[in-house]
C-alpha cells in the first residue's frame, strides 16, 4: 500500500501532467511572503506592491495561483527574466519598471528559501525517507530508474551514514527520479559537505599555486632527504636550546638567547625540534632546525650533494664547514631557478650565529670536533696530533673564521642588488585576484557574509556549531588582523580576565601583553588592548552559548577557539609524543587550514588562502585608500613600521597617483561649479 502523500507533493512535468514530488504553486508563495511580511510589520500598500509585481510576472506567461513554480524561477530564471524586463519596458516608465524588476528578484529569493524550507524534514536522511515512502518505488526500482547503486541508497535510507561530497551527482539523479526540484535532498546535507563540492565541481585541474606545483616536483624527484632529529642530532639541538635559552651564560643579550614559552602558550602547532629537555617551547630552536636539517640532508645527496654516508652526517659539527655551506647555498640557488630566495640569507644567518665567537653554541663545544667522522679533514690533517687544549684552539679559531666568512657571504647577497634577494614563492598568489580587485576587504567581507548566509541545518548539530565557531572566527580575524597564534592561544574566562573580554558599557575587548608577541624585541613593545568591532559581539555570545560547550576540551581548557573533531595529526608520532599540555588547543596550523577551506569554498578564482593573508589583504586595502598610513597599518596589525614599508611601499606611487586623479576630479568639478555659478 502506498504511503499518503504530503498535501504538496504534486509537481508539473513539462507537458502539464501531474506526478509526485515537493512543489510550491505561486499561490502558495504569495501567502508565504504576505505573512511573512506581515510579521515584520510591512503595511499592506506594501505587500499589494509586491504582489503586483508577482501577478505581472505570471500573467505574462500565462500562469494562475494554482500553477506549480517550476524551471522559470530556478534553472530557466536569468533567460525569463531579460525577457520580462523587455515586456516591462513596452508598458511602464523607467522608474516603475526598475521597481517590479527589483521586486521580483525578491520573489525569487523568496522562492528559494521556500525550496530550502519546505514541508519536508529538515535533514536529508529524514526527507529522503518520507520522498521514498512516498514514491511507491522499491529499493531495487529506485536504483533502476536513478542509477544509483542500491547499496548506497540502503546506506542513506535504513544506516546512519550520509553521502559524501563525490557523491552530489548521485544525490540529483535521486532528485530527478524522485521528480523533486534540483536541490531538494542535496540542500539538506550538512553545509560542509554540499557546499565544498558545488563550490569546485566546476573548476578544472588542481587548484595549486605554482609554488605548490614545484614543491610537490621536488618531493617527488627527490624524496624525504632531509635529516630526522633523531640519535646524537637530537641531543645536540637539545644542548643547544639549553644553552640559547640560558640567559645567565657568558655574553648573553635578549637579541641572541631564545625564548621558551609553556606550550599551552604556543599557538603553533608542536612538533619535536621545538621541545626543550624541561618540556617547554622555543619556537626558534624548530626554524634553526628546519634550515639545519635540510642543509645535513643535502651532504647526503647523490648525486646533487656531498654523497656522504648518512651514519658521518649526523651531527651539527657540519655547519663549521665553510666549503660545504657555499655548496649548498649553490645547490638552493639551482632549484630555485638561480633564484637568490629568502631562504639562503636566513639560513646563514642561522649558521652564523651558531660558529659566532663567545656567543655561538658550537663556539662553545669544542668537544663536537670528535662527532666529525674525519676531523682533519675539515680541521687540518695535524689535528690528531694536537692536545687537547690545541684542539679546543683550533676548534674556536675554525668557528671565528667560518662566522666571519659567512658573515661576509650574507651580507654580500643582501646587499650587492637592490632586490636580488626574492621570495621563492609569491605569498600573494593566492589572494591576487583579491588584492587586484577594486575593494580587497569588501571581498573579504562578501566571504563572511556568505558564510554567515549559508547555516547548516540545526538538525546536523556538529555542522551547525563548526558554522558558529567559523563565522566568529572569520569576523574575529577580519576585525582584529593578529597573528593566527593569538587567535589560538585566545581565552575567555566569564569574569572577564582572559584575552577576549566585556568592557563596563558591555563592548567587547581583546587584549594581550607585549610580550604574548614574538616580535617583543623590536615591534610589539607595547601591550595591545582593542576593542572588537561592533557586530562581533552577538555572534560572541551566541558561539559561547551555542557551540563552544560542545567543542573538545570545553570542560578542561579556557581556550576561546576549539576543534570539534580530532585531526589526523593529533597524538603520538613517528618520532613521540609531545603534544605537551596542549589539551584542547585549535592550534594555529589548524586553523590556518580551517580558513584555506572556507575561502577555498566561498571565493571564486582563489585555491584558497589561510590567515596571515587575511592581514595582507587588509593593509593593501587600507593603504590604496590612505597611501601614507604605514604608520596606522603597523598599529593595526601590531607590527614594525620597517616592515610594513618594506612589505607594502610598492603600493606608494600607483595608488598615490590613484588618490592624485581623485583629487584632480573633485576640484575640477568645484572649479565648473564656480564658473557655472
Amino acid at each position: 500500500m502506498t504511503a499518503a502523500l504530503p498535501t504538496n507533493l504534486t509537481t508539473r512535468l513539462d507537458d502539464g501532467r501531474q506526478s509526485r514530488g515537493f512543489a510550491t504553486t505561486y499561490g502558495q508563495l504569495k501567502t508565504r511572503v504576505a505573512a511573512i511580511q506581515a510579521a515584520k510589520g510591512i503595511s499592506h500598500q506594501q505587500i499589494m506592491n509586491m504582489a503586483s509585481a508577482l501577478n505581472g510576472w505570471t500573467k505574462r506567461l500565462g500562469f494562475t495561483d494554482e500553477t506549480v513554480i517550476g524551471a522559470e524561477m530556478a534553472a530557466e530564471f536569468d533567460s525569463h527574466f531579460l525577457r520580462h524586463q523587455d515586456h516591462l519596458a513596452e508598458k511602464l516608465s523607467a522608474r516603475t519598471m526598475r521597481d517590479q524588476t527589483e521586486r521580483l528578484r525578491v520573489w525569487r529569493q523568496h522562492f528559494q528559501e521556500c525550496r530550502h524550507i519546505d514541508t519536508l524534514p529538515p535533514d536529508f536522511k529524514s526527507a529522503f525517507k518520507t520522498l521514498f515512502a512516498a514514491s511507491g518505488l522499491s529499493k531495487a526500482a529506485l536504483s533502476r530508474e536513478s542509477g544509483v547503486h542500491s547499496v548506497s541508497i540502503h546506506r542513506w535510507i535504513d544506516l546512519p551514514d550520509l553521502p559524501v561530497a563525490h557523491s552530489a551527482p548521485e544525490i540529483s539523479r535521486l532528485e530527478q527520479a524522485l521528480r523533486v526540484p534540483e536541490g531538494t535532498l542535496l540542500n539538506r546535507l550538512p553545509g560542509r559537505r554540499y557546499s565544498r563540492y558545488a563550490r569546485t565541481v566546476k573548476k578544472k585541474g588542481s587548484q595549486q599555486t605554482s609554488w605548490g606545483k614545484k614543491r610537490a616536483a621536488e618531493q617527488k624527484a627527490l624524496g624525504p632527504y632531509a635529516l630526522p632529529l633523531v640519535g646524537p642530532l637530537h641531543d645536540q639541538l637539545l644542548d643547544c636550546i639549553d644553552f640559547k635559552s640560558d640567559e645567565l651564560r657568558e655574553g648573553a643579550t635578549r637579541t641572541n638567547s631564545w625564548r621558551l614559552k609553556p606550550a599551552s602558550e604556543t599557538g603553533c602547532r608542536i612538533v619535536k625540534a621545538m621541545v626543550s629537555r624541561s618540556g617547554a617551547i622555543c619556537v626558534t630552536a624548530a626554524a634553526n632546525w628546519a634550515g639545519f636539517r635540510s642543509y645535513l640532508g643535502f651532504l647526503c645527496l647523490k648525486p646533487q650533494g656531498k654523497g656522504l654516508p648518512p651514519e658521518d652526517v649526523k651531527t651539527l659539527a657540519w655547519l663549521v664547514h665553510f666549503p660545504y655551506i657555499m655548496d649548498y647555498v649553490r645547490w638552493l640557488t639551482a632549484r630555485a631557478g638561480g633564484k637568490m630566495h629568502c631562504g639562503i640569507p636566513k639560513f646563514l644567518d642561522d649558521a652564523k650565529c651558531m660558529v659566532r665567537p663567545k656567543t655561538g653554541f658550537l663556539w662553545s663545544r669544542p668537544d663536537l670536533a670528535s662527532t666529525l667522522p674525519d676531523a682533519a679533514l675539515v680541521l687540518g690533517q695535524d689535528f690528531p696530533l694536537l692536545d687537547a687544549e690545541q684542539q679546543a684552539e683550533r676548534w674556536r679559531a675554525l668557528c671565528a673564521a667560518s662566522h666571519q666568512r659567512i658573515a661576509q657571504k650574507a651580507k654580500a647577497i643582501r646587499g650587492s642588488t637592490p632586490g636580488k634577494v626574492q621570495h621563492s614563492r609569491n605569498p600573494k598568489e593566492p589572494v591576487a585576484a583579491i588584492l587586484s580587485s577594486p575593494s580587497p576587504l569588501k571581498v573579504l567581507l562578501q566571504f563572511i557574509h556568505d558564510l554567515e548566509s549559508n547555516p547548516p541545518p540545526i538538525a546536523h548539530h556538529r555542522s551547525y556549531v563548526v558554522w558558529l565557531r567559523d563565522v566568529l572566527f572569520a569576523k574575529m580575524i577580519t576585525s582584529n588582523p593578529l597573528r593566527i597564534s593569538h587567535f589560538a592561544v585566545m581565552r575567555y574566562f566569564a569574569n572577564n580576565t582572559g584575552n577576549l573580554y566585556q568592557s563596563r558599557n558591555g563592548d567587547w575587548r581583546l587584549r594581550f601583553l607585549a610580550a604574548d608577541f614574538k616580535n617583543t624585541k623590536g615591534a610589539a613593545f607595547e601591550d595591545y588592548d582593542v576593542s572588537v568591532e561592533t557586530s562581533i559581539g552577538p555572534w560572541v555570545k551566541r558561539y559561547l552559548a551555542e557551540a563552544r560547550p560542545y567543542a573538545i576540551g570545553a570542560g578542561e581548557c579556557d581556550f576561546l577557539f576549539l576543534p570539534f573533531m580530532l585531526g589526523p595529526k593529533k597524538g603520538l608520532r613517528v618520532d613521540g609524543n609531545y603534544d605537551v599540555a596542549k589539551e584542547g588547543m585549535w592550534d594555529g596550523e589548524a586553523m590556518s587550514g580551517r580558513m584555506a577551506t572556507l575561502t577555498r569554498q566561498y571565493i571564486p578564482d582563489t585555491p584558497g588562502f589561510g590567515a596571515h593573508a587575511v592581514r595582507a589583504i587588509i593593509a593593501t586595502d587600507y593603504l590604496r585608500r590612505h597611501p601614507r598610513g604605514y604608520l596606522t597599518v603597523a598599529k593595526l596589525l601590531h607590527d614594525d613600521l620597517a616592515t610594513i614599508y618594506r612589505d607594502y611601499s610598492h603600493l606608494t606611487v600607483d595608488e598615490g597617483l590613484q588618490v592624485l586623479y581623485q583629487d584632480i576630479e573633485i576640484f575640477n568639478a568645484e572649479i565648473r561649479g564656480v564658473k557655472a555659478g
